[in-house]
């Protein structure tokens, strides 16, 4: 370092388990040399810090694996089961429903990580930048504090990129998925209400026909009770009219004039119905 100091480290643990350093003052005056420590603590905690979710990234990756080989595996079972003809609507939806729980599993094993990882992110930069600030120099025999340091600590960030991004690849991958399922389930359920509304249609039709076969039913039924009514007005006051012994043709005359009431009044009360 300027002025002739150094730092050394072996990056032993001791049997307390702490790494020490040596660091030699030279021509370094109080100040320089005690930004010289101040750089030293800090690279040491930062890298620390950078490595702290390691073993619980080594714990999730095998997880990320799982669920990776899961959608694999549901994406090809689910492609073959779109590619078909013929729906089965309740495997279509446990397909949706077990898609959400990988969604649910998914987003919740990543997102306490994505907020560790992006954290040792930071105290990456961070890091690189005090180490920045220490002048390095090796020796022959010896490996720089900064190559070593950068050795062992960039492929473990390059780990905990690979991990979100492969997160974030997968959640795209199940919310693509579970958006198919979804579409085919609720074109399978327009399907059936297009076919219930058609089967509903249908019976107003057969209900509309039933209505207008019963409305000329009771044309002919109101017809022959009137018919018989006048019938048995004639007979009452046939000695009073002279209208010959045979009353048959008089009521058979009537039978129109009563066909034509029964419509009119089938008429009045078809519009009073509806308004």
């Amino acid at each position: 370092l300027r002025g002739g100091g150094g730092v050394w480290s072996t990056f032993q643990l001791d049997a307390q388990g702490q790494s020490r350093y040596v660091i030699a003052a030279g021509n370094l005056a109080p100040g320089p040399l005690g930004r010289l420590v101040r750089n030293v603590i800090e690279v040491e905690t930062y890298y620390h810090l950078v490595l702290l979710p390691l073993p619980e990234y080594r714990e999730q990756i095998v997880r990320l694996r799982e669920a990776e080989m899961r959608i694999s595996e549901r994406s090809e079972a689910i492609a073959t089961d779109l590619a078909r003809r013929d729906r089965d609507p309740e495997r279509e939806f446990r397909w949706l429903v077990d898609l959400t729980q990988d969604l649910a599993d998914l987003i919740r094993v990543t997102e306490s990580m994505r907020y560790r990882l992006s954290a040792s992110n930071s105290y990456y930069a961070i890091f690189k930048e005090r180490l920045g600030w220490l002048v390095q120099g090796g020796t022959e025999d010896y490996e720089s504090l900064h190559d070593f340091l950068l050795t062992r600590i960039t492929p473990a960030i390059r780990n905990y990129r690979n991990f979100i991004e492969r997160a974030d690849a997968l959640s795209a991958q199940f919310t693509v998925l579970g958006n198919m399922m979804r579409t085919r389930v609720n074109l399978g359920m327009e399907q059936q209400n297009l076919e219930t509304m058609r089967v509903m249609n249908r019976r107003v039709e057969l209900q509309l026909i039933l209505q207008r076969t019963v409305e000329g039913l009771s044309l002919i039924v109101l017809s022959y009770y009137l018919t018989g009514l006048t019938t048995i007005v004639f007979k009452a006051l046939h000695p009073l009219l002279p209208l010959g012994w045979d009353l048959t043709p008089w009521s058979a005359a009537t039978i129109p004039l009563w066909l034509g009431f029964s419509w009119l009044l089938t008429r009045r009360a078809r519009k009073l119905a509806h308004g």
